[in-house]
């Protein structure tokens, strides 16, 4: 969830990641914004901005835009063959992000 607006993000296996519109109700058309198996997301607490999202095999996209567009950070991070990437942002450092890869190795962007 978006910590300034009522606005959601969230990945979906097969179906993208996507993004709901302000205020949404029961009905409301929610946005693919990354295509795709869609995973973990994050939205940074301090820059409602600043959101990730995260594709199969340890791939990690951000957006400066509030979540509307992506692109890739991986920046020399090493694809594995972990299908589902985990994403968790650090609570006291929203710069700071974990992700899990081969034999269970905690990795960070």
């Amino acid at each position: 969830m978006s910590p300034s607006t009522y606005e959601f993000i969230g990945g979906t296996q097969d179906n993208g990641t996507n993004r709901s519109p302000r205020l949404p109700e029961f009905d409301s058309r929610w946005m693919m914004v990354v295509g795709g198996d869609g995973f973990d997301c994050v939205w940074d607490k301090t820059n409602p901005l600043i959101v990730y999202a995260t594709l199969y095999y340890s791939r990690i996209l951000k957006s400066i835009d509030g979540g509307y567009i992506f692109n890739s950070i991986n920046n020399g991070l090493p694809e594995s063959n972990i299908f589902h990437t985990p994403l968790a942002m650090d609570p006291k450092n929203s710069e700071k992000l974990f992700t899990w890869g081969e034999n269970n190795a905690v990795q960070t962007e």
